[in-house]
């Protein structure tokens, strides 16, 4: 009976200590539901503030004034003479110096390789040409270089000839929009610390609405000519006395008669065939261009044949030559001349692009 209240009492104890941290465990369950809440953070950087060493200094800002004071002293003293020569260092320095001073313009280079190849690694990157094959190498390489060149050009022409222009025409560029990450700082006044919270932010900060412009200006302006036509002109001798140039070739047909004959193309002689005086050839393309409007003596070739038709006619009293004819002076009625002519429109043969980008912010 003892042993069975024993047990009992036993029994008893341990209940009470389960009903003790049972209660014990919601009790620090409903404290945790009862803390406050906070979004999760990503802490990049944490600075521990503390103010020891401020608050125990007397005079704080006279000590800060005073090392920027001495930082700035000792900046100014190196400039000097006698401070450069404290910095460690500067013996060596003025040495060398004086060693790239001695260098000629003309010899840098040289001295510079010298220099470079005391280095272990250059040797493994810089070619030695005067290693044997290494200048075989290289017109090798320049021989495979202009064979492709030539290749590609061929290949570029044959392609054009297909109507297939390989080249790249400038368009409206489309300009990609940026992004940015936006930091948000938050302070945890409790702790005394700087907490970043970090929020990528994905959204358009500009845009953009761009296009291009081209300009084309002439740089070899000329004219494009049309082919030759052979032309055929019948001219009153009256007008061609009167265009004011000594062009005719004045034969003496009998006493003091004289005859005024046109030959702008080579004639036949005793010894042989005369060219014709280029002041004459010059003169008559001249009067040829006034009867094509808009034409010069380029749109007439050099190349002409003239002959004389219908009888003569007397000039007497007319002026030509800057002298008076007399009674014994004739002209034909009509003089024919034979020429090439060629049409002409102004061209250009070079042109010069000139592309602008213009963007305008939406």
């Amino acid at each position: 009976m003892d042993n069975k209240i024993k047990y009992l009492k036993a029994s008893w104890q341990n209940s009470r200590l389960i009903s003790l941290a049972i209660f014990a465990s919601l009790l620090l369950f409903s404290f945790a539901i009862r803390a406050e809440y906070r979004d999760p953070t990503v802490k990049t950087n944490v600075n521990k503030v503390d103010l020891l060493f401020e608050e125990n200094v007397s005079n704080y800002k006279g000590l800060e004034q005073m090392l920027i004071e001495q930082k700035a002293a000792s900046i100014k003293g190196t400039e000097s003479e006698a401070g450069f020569n404290d910095l460690t260092g500067s013996k060596e320095a003025r040495v060398k110096g004086e060693d790239l001073s001695r260098i000629k313009a003309e010899e840098l280079e040289g001295a510079g390789i010298n220099e470079s190849i005391k280095e272990s690694w250059v040797n493994d990157y810089l070619v030695d040409y005067s290693k044997p094959g290494m200048m075989q190498h290289k017109k090798d390489a320049e021989t495979i270089t202009l064979g492709t060149q030539v290749m590609m050009e061929g290949l570029l022409g044959f392609l054009k000839k297909l109507d297939v222009d390989c080249k790249q025409v400038k368009g409206n560029k489309e300009v990609e929009p940026q992004y940015f990450i936006q930091l948000e700082k938050k302070l945890d006044r409790d702790k005394g610390d700087t907490v970043y919270d970090q929020f990528f932010c994905e959204r358009l900060r500009n845009t953009y609405n761009c296009g291009d412009s081209l300009t084309m200006r002439c740089k070899a302006p000329g004219i494009a000519w049309g082919s030759w036509q052979d032309k055929q002109i019948r001219i009153p001798g009256g007008e061609l006395v009167n265009f004011g140039r000594t062009i005719f070739l004045v034969e003496k047909t009998g006493k003091r008669c004289f005859e005024y004959k046109l030959t702008v193309g080579k004639r036949k002689g005793w010894f042989g065939d005369f060219d014709p005086d280029p002041y004459v050839v010059g003169s008559m393309r001249e009067f040829l261009a006034t009867k094509h409007p808009g034409s010069t003596i380029d749109n007439i070739s050099t190349e002409m044949g003239s002959w004389w038709e219908g009888g003569i006619f007397s000039i007497n009293g007319w002026s030509y030559g800057g002298r008076t004819l007399g009674s014994k002076d004739y002209a034909w009625n009509t003089y024919v001349v034979n020429y090439k002519y060629r049409d002409g429109k102004p061209a250009c043969f070079e042109w010069s692009e000139e592309w602008r980008e213009q963007c305008r912010l939406n």
